[in-house]
């Protein structure tokens, strides 16, 4: 087995033995002040179901390596295999030493309070105390800060490496875009004008004429090319009270059936 994984049961270990003596310190504590088992039993019965919530997110956080994922570098005495075994069995540790020091007394009830205090003490100790304060001495000394420092700075770094990349990315695209347009406009008005001609005489082969150019610029860029060119013409329109028949006839060239709705709407 893993140290890694090792460590993590431990710690899980840990939290339900923390838990576990929290429980029974509070049902000594209501029993002391003359609470009745069925008033415990309907406090236990609410708070269960956040308990049991907070654990499984800390349980999950544990499992997805969020906790303790410190640099080593930047904190060698924190991410030790001895700290790390010390900082994990720290509830275990202090639930013997308060049987050690239950020694002597005659009470059930004093036994199981003295070990569960000494297990709580423990872990708020090493957990809440000493482990805070120990990763705050190693950012302090001359290592971790450099380790520090350098990290964040790689960071930086990156994260400008990242940021120079889209840029260049989007300047990329946009000059293809522009390139693109460029020969589509020179593409395009030709076929714009026969468009309009087609559109504004009374007789001949109207629609055979402006299948023939749809189909041209579906050839040229597919449905985008198609749109643009019916675009430039209805620019060429705007002043001219006539209707646009371009959605009609260029129905079944290529997608364009899926886009007329859309573009009658425009």
């Amino acid at each position: 087995m893993e140290f890694k994984q090792l460590s993590r049961r431990i710690h899980i270990g840990g939290t339900a033995c923390f838990m576990l003596c929290a429980a029974v310190l509070l049902v000594i504590a209501l029993r002391q002040a003359g609470a009745g088992w069925l008033l415990i039993f309907s406090l236990s019965g609410f708070s269960a179901v956040l308990v049991l919530l907070l654990v499984s997110v800390y349980v999950y956080a544990i499992f997805r390596g969020v906790v303790r994922s410190f640099d080593s570098v930047e904190h060698p005495l924190t991410t030790s295999p001895y700290y790390v075994l010390l900082y994990d069995a720290s509830p275990f540790l202090g639930a013997v030493a308060g049987l050690f020091g239950s020694f002597g007394q005659a009470s059930a009830s004093q036994v199981v309070v003295t070990i569960a205090t000494g297990a709580l003490s423990t872990t708020f100790m090493v957990w809440i105390v000493g482990d805070p304060l120990l990763g705050l001495v190693e950012n302090l000394l001359p290592d971790g800060r450099r380790a520090r420092l350098h990290r964040l700075a790689a960071a930086h770094a990156e994260k400008n490496r990242l940021q120079q990349e889209n840029i260049e990315l989007l300047n990329r695209v946009i000059h293809a875009e522009q390139q693109n347009q460029a020969e589509w406009n020179r593409l395009l008005d030709p076929l714009a004008e026969q468009l309009v001609r087609a559109i504004c005489r009374t007789e001949g082969p109207r629609q055979a004429s402006a299948v023939r150019i749809g189909a041209q610029a579906w050839q040229i860029g597919g449905i985008a090319c198609m749109k643009y060119l019916h675009h430039k013409v209805k620019g060429r329109l705007k002043d001219q009270d006539l209707f646009d028949p371009i959605p009609d006839w260029w129905d079944g060239i290529g997608s364009w059936r899926n886009s007329a709705a859309l573009l009658l709407t425009e």
